[in-house]
Formats: C-alpha cells, structure tokens, sequence
C-alpha cells in the first residue's frame, strides 16, 4: 500500500535527522548546532541548495554555516518537514 510505505519512509528519515547518523552538513542557529544531511535538505530547497553549493565552491562545508533570522526551534521544524514532509 502507497500510502504505508510513504508513512514508514517519512519516519525512517524523521529517525535519521535525530539520530544525525550520517550527517555531512552542520548549520549554526541561535549559537546551537544542528546537523543534517546535503542531500536530502539541497532535493527539498533551492534556497539551502545554493546556499550550499557557494559554500561548497569556497570551501567552507567543514564548518557550521550560520543561519539567521530564525529561531534554533523554527529551523529544526523546517528540517523536519524537509525530511518527512509534514
């Protein structure tokens, strides 16, 4: 049934953002960090695949991109709905 599978792939991906198992991209909010995934987070928005790709071109993936104008709760449901689209 469609609709199962796509409830269980959203909770596995839900399960992945917090665990953090895998995570390759590291994002500064409100002086926390929160973790993630480039793959799934630059499928899901443009907006985050350009930011990531510029800071891919100058090399500075290894660190925490900062991300203003949003409260470290607000991004963490942006993730999530990213992730499992609810």
């Amino acid at each position: 049934d469609s609709v199962e599978t796509e409830i269980t792939l959203a909770n596995d991906l839900a399960k992945l953002l917090s665990s953090e198992e895998f995570s390759d991209i590291q994002f500064e909010v409100e002086g926390r960090i929160i973790k993630g995934h480039r793959n799934i987070i630059t499928s899901r928005s443009d907006y985050f695949r350009g930011l990531l790709c510029e800071n891919l071109k100058q090399d500075r993936l290894s660190k925490p991109i900062h991300i203003d104008n949003i409260s470290y709760d607000g991004f963490k449901a942006l993730l999530y709905y990213f992730y499992t689209g609810s």
